[in-house]
């Protein structure tokens, strides 16, 4: 239903001769318009995250004062980067571990079948996309953003801005 809603939304912008603004910054919160699970969020180690969080920021100790936003998400992607390898994600080349990242969720849990779907193409995307020397949190990232743009429409918060998200997210963010 939602794909359908989204398409049919989709269509009728584009019939209307009204374009997707993928310059426009999104304010809305995903996680308000689809509830992903905690799990992928925080990486399974819900109760170790300060003490990631602390090791990595003594690696990271001018983070939180860089003005340049360039450089800033450059050492954000390597400050997460570092948070993933805390946590046991990431493989002796500092790639996503798939295997890990999926067994985050339990079997049968609706959401795991998206995540085995969304891996091998985010990993493929932070290859041949991502510039940064800290890939692994872009991979992270992908995969939860597919989840947001492919929700299930059980988990799925009907809204203009959700719907404009969602759209952004199939259109621009693919790009």
């Amino acid at each position: 239903m939602l794909l359908a809603l989204s398409s049919v939304l989709l269509i009728a912008a584009l019939a209307s001769g009204e374009t997707i603004d993928c310059t426009k910054e999104q304010t809305t919160n995903p996680y308000s318009c689809c509830p992903v699970p905690m799990e992928l969020l925080t990486y399974g180690n819900a109760e170790k995250q300060q003490e990631i969080a602390d090791k990595c920021l003594k690696s990271f100790p001018d983070l939180p004062n860089i003005k340049d936003k360039k450089e800033s998400m450059e050492v954000t992607k390597c400050y997460m980067e570092c948070f993933l390898n805390g946590t046991g994600l990431l493989d002796n080349e500092r790639k996503l571990n798939s295997s890990a990242f999926e067994a985050l969720l339990p079997e049968g849990n609706p959401w795991k079948e998206m995540v085995k779907k969304s891996l091998p193409t985010c990993m493929e995307k932070t290859e041949t996309k991502e510039k940064s020397k800290c890939k692994a949190f872009y991979t992270t990232n992908c995969v939860v953003l597919d989840l947001i743009a492919e929700c299930p429409k059980e988990f799925w918060q009907e809204s203009a801005e959700c719907n404009e998200l969602v759209n952004y997210l199939k259109n621009c963010e693919s790009q």
